[in-house]
């Protein structure tokens, strides 16, 4: 295995002869069908073998705080564009629910049970082509992740609709507008905006996010990210 094997390839349509020499390294051993073969204990078997190629490997880069806005920016950028397109981006979702097309995770939808896995995988340590996952990368993947979900919460319920926050800030803002213009024309206040009459298109509202959520519940089972 130590000694160097003579490789021929192709590089710029001209062949070239190449010396390697294999390193040992646990592969998985795989069945006849190509299926990760199991011990007793239910774990991947894994043997020395030579090995020849190019693997992955984890590592970190430390950044300058002064990158952190930029970072910042880009995730809120990325939430409102999220949101925006939100009624395309479930229509694509329930297409690949529905097997028509692949799902794209440049969509940003994503339901509970979606999380919940993506969770799942930023803290879980499994072996890598660099092995196990360390500890620091396990707990900032789930920080990062915890401040996204945070950020969109926010972003979408300041979306101006009943039942959202956002709706009865529009409403205030309304009211503002009112007395500002009744005052410049010299007129008596209108007095505060009756939000209660909004309450059926809230209940439309209300129902319509209980629908998305149960949908998106079936996407992300149907058509895991």
């Amino acid at each position: 295995m130590e000694q160097p094997t003579q490789v021929v390839i192709e590089r710029d349509g001209a062949t070239r002869t190449v010396s390697v020499t294999a390193v040992e390294a646990q592969r998985t051993v795989r069945d006849s069908q190509g299926a990760p073969v199991k011990d007793a204990t239910g774990a991947v078997r894994t043997e020395a073998r030579p090995y020849v190629g190019i693997a992955p490997s984890l590592g970190t880069i430390p950044q300058s705080p002064a990158k952190i806005p930029g970072l910042i920016a880009q995730a809120v950028g990325g939430t409102v564009k999220a949101i925006a397109t939100l009624p395309v981006g479930l229509y694509h979702a329930v297409q690949a629910g529905l097997g028509m097309e692949q799902r794209s995770a440049d969509s940003g939808v994503v339901g509970l049970v979606g999380m919940g896995r993506m969770a799942g995988q930023a803290t879980s340590g499994g072996a890598t082509g660099g092995g196990q996952v360390p500890l620091s990368m396990r707990v900032s993947s789930m920080l990062v992740l915890l401040g996204s979900l945070n950020l969109a919460l926010f972003a979408f319920n300041l979306v101006p609709l009943l039942p959202l926050d956002g709706g009865h800030v529009a409403g205030a803002c309304w009211e503002g507008i009112r007395r500002m213009i009744a005052k410049a024309q010299g007129k008596p206040d209108p007095g505060p905006v009756d939000t209660a009459k909004m309450i059926p298109v809230g209940q439309v509202g209300f129902g319509l996010l209980i629908v998305m959520a149960l949908v998106l519940v079936w996407v992300d089972i149907a058509a895991p990210l």
